[in-house]
């Protein structure tokens, strides 16, 4: 730091050693020097909640055609870190993806095919257990995601995503409909996963399914 004669800060000169980036600023800024900290020692603070689900998601509101910087699904949720021991458990694990289907796509040989040109929309199935006859409906926020690890390169790019409220009523069987995103023409292992945040009760836990499996031949 550059110190005037009167004590106050002049500049601030801030150098992280192993990667050499440098950077300056006029007089102090507090919050900026801790961002360069936090940012060149990969320290990052531990959102909780439907938060850390909100942080999740909003890079991807920007992936679009290109490839978007994806985790495996599993790594996703678990990284969100919903619900704590004090939750009732007993809601935990009952959600179940039981299908997804791509609107446009031709099935052949168990794969879907779609033209790379083509809009098209991907529907998941969502299975849950038979609520008791006493029981209210629950509202729930649901984020859903689908992505494609393209087989050869191993890259994930993200077919659909989208995030809404769910009311659970005395069906068992909901679908969640997502449009699709443009992809480049390649070989795709789908992976897709939903996250239900309970919305006004306190005492229940986040619900988590994913899967992976099943082509999508994009020509």
């Amino acid at each position: 730091m550059l110190i005037n004669e009167d004590d106050t800060v002049r500049r601030t000169h801030i150098l992280h050693v192993q990667s050499r980036e440098e950077q300056t600023w006029a007089g102090w800024d507090e919050a900026e020097v801790t961002k360069f900290i936090t940012r060149r020692a990969e320290l990052r603070s531990t959102p909780s909640g439907e938060e850390a689900l909100e942080a999740l998601f909003g890079p991807l509101e920007i992936a679009t055609g290109e490839t978007a910087s994806l985790q495996p699904i599993a790594a996703v949720f678990d990284r969100a870190g919903l619900g704590d021991s004090d939750t009732d458990a007993s809601h935990a694990n009952e959600l179940r993806l039981s299908s997804l289907v791509i609107d446009g796509a031709e099935a052949s040989n168990g794969a879907s095919l779609l033209n790379a040109d083509q809009p098209y929309l991907v529907r998941l199935t969502l299975d849950l257990p038979k609520p008791e006859s006493n029981a209210a409906e629950r509202t729930y926020r649901y984020y859903a995601i689908v992505q494609g690890k393209q087989l050869g390169s191993q890259e994930r790019r993200l077919v659909a995503r989208g995030r809404g409220t769910l009311t659970i009523t005395s069906l068992t069987t909901h679908t969640i409909e997502l449009t699709g995103v443009a992809l480049p023409r390649g070989l795709y292992r789908l992976e897709w996963g939903v996250r239900l945040v309970p919305l006004g009760v306190q005492s229940l836990v986040a619900l988590d399914a994913w899967l992976e499996g099943g082509l999508l031949q994009v020509y």
